[in-house]
């Protein structure tokens, strides 16, 4: 909560700034008349493959 606002960021997948590779998404539960409820999701998948094809393809940040 920042600001009595309720933030969800699971960031990207591809370029982790935690150090963890895996998948990410955010999974969130809002009820009427109740505090909404979020949580990260990890989930595997072939990063490295991902960071070899964004190399080739010259997508910028990744090596170029």
């Amino acid at each position: 909560r920042v600001a009595g606002i309720h933030l969800v960021n699971c960031g990207s997948v591809g370029g982790p700034v935690d150090g963890d590779p895996r998948g990410a998404y955010a999974l969130l539960d809002f009820k009427k008349g109740s505090v909404g409820r979020s949580r990260i999701i990890r989930f595997s998948y072939p990063h490295d493959r991902v960071l070899a094809d964004f190399h080739d393809r010259n997508v910028p940040g990744y090596g170029h």
